[in-house]
């Protein structure tokens, strides 16, 4: 969610100085990225530290657990 969120979508997929396709590079298709971009909205309205580009990494709260796990649930319906 951080790179669809923080990236433009020409990016999404290149490796750049701000996006290390090794560490969390986007593998699956655009319109799965496009989702993850509108997942990436809505934790940013309520956890905005969860979707930090770089200060995400390792991130963790109790409200941040509970809206990864709305976005598994929401991509399920």
């Amino acid at each position: 969610m951080e790179i669809t969120l923080n990236l433009p979508p020409k990016d999404w997929y290149r490796n750049t100085s701000v996006n290390d396709l090794s560490y969390w590079g986007l593998d699956y298709p655009p319109l799965t990225a496009y989702q993850s971009y509108v997942h990436g909205v809505f934790l940013k309205t309520f956890d905005p530290d969860s979707v930090a580009l770089f200060t995400s990494r390792g991130y963790e709260s109790y409200l941040g657990k509970l809206l990864m796990r709305w976005t598994v649930l929401s991509s399920e319906w």
